[in-house]
């Protein structure tokens, strides 16, 4: 299931810390991602992956030039790798909270 938003910019708050970061990547899932944003910075991407209730966010794919957000369930275990530019995918540690 996915779901497409639109989010206003808005000053992003900080993430209790650090995701890795692929440049140039994107992760493709098995499995679709959960929501679909568009106009979010990758911060409020990251936040709405941690605040994301209906399914475990795992990792996020970013696209700067059009500051599109794609939360998923999975990582790059599972998920193919794609080299993709202007992409990036992040990944959600531990320490950002139970997933």
């Amino acid at each position: 299931m996915c779901y497409e938003t639109t989010i206003a910019s808005h000053p992003a708050s900080s993430l209790p810390c650090d995701w890795k970061v692929s440049q140039d990547q994107r992760l493709v899932p098995r499995i679709s991602q959960t929501h679909s944003l568009t106009g979010v910075t990758s911060d409020i991407c990251k936040e709405r992956c941690v605040n994301e209730s209906s399914a475990p966010c795992v990792a996020v794919n970013y696209k700067t030039t059009d500051s599109k957000c794609e939360l998923l369930l999975e990582r790059e275990y599972t998920a193919t790798v794609n080299d993709t530019a202007g992409w990036k995918y992040y990944l959600r540690p531990a320490c950002a909270g139970n997933f």
